[in-house]
């Protein structure tokens, strides 16, 4: 289950107070579904953390495997992330093997390119290298 929330009036909403679409009634602002575990004291530290630039979204969690090949390698590896460390500007994975991956916007970001979240993904990206 799922409520509506409003990060502007700070307040979870009925399904009345809430238009087609998706906006609160009472001020116009663009609503949240929220999952019913989270309560709204919790989802109003995210917002904060969001508006004052504190909020970090991990691409995966500790403990999700994440697969990966190297240019001129022929074979899928995967490993298991055991860490992050986040800058101002980048997130590194630290993986279980003792790599480490750099995700962040610019040349240098290996998620989707050589680090995948799926086999699928990363068998598709190598196919597409041996094809390129």
């Amino acid at each position: 289950m799922s409520y509506w929330y409003c990060p502007n009036c700070q307040e979870e909403l009925s399904g009345s107070r809430v238009t087609y679409q998706e906006l609160c009634d009472t001020c116009g602002t663009r609503v949240l579904c929220v999952d019913e575990t989270i309560d709204s004291d919790r989802l109003q530290e995210i917002c904060k953390a969001e508006a004052e630039g504190r909020l970090v979204v991990l691409p995966c969690k500790v403990g999700d495997t994440v697969y990966f090949a190297y240019s001129g390698c022929e074979k899928i590896n995967d490993a298991k992330v055991s860490g992050f460390w986040v800058a101002e500007k980048w997130i590194q994975l630290q993986l279980t093997n003792g790599s480490t991956f750099t995700c962040w916007d610019g040349p240098n970001n290996y998620f989707g390119k050589t680090v995948f979240l799926s086999k699928e993904a990363a068998e598709a990206a190598l196919g597409d290298k041996a094809n390129g």
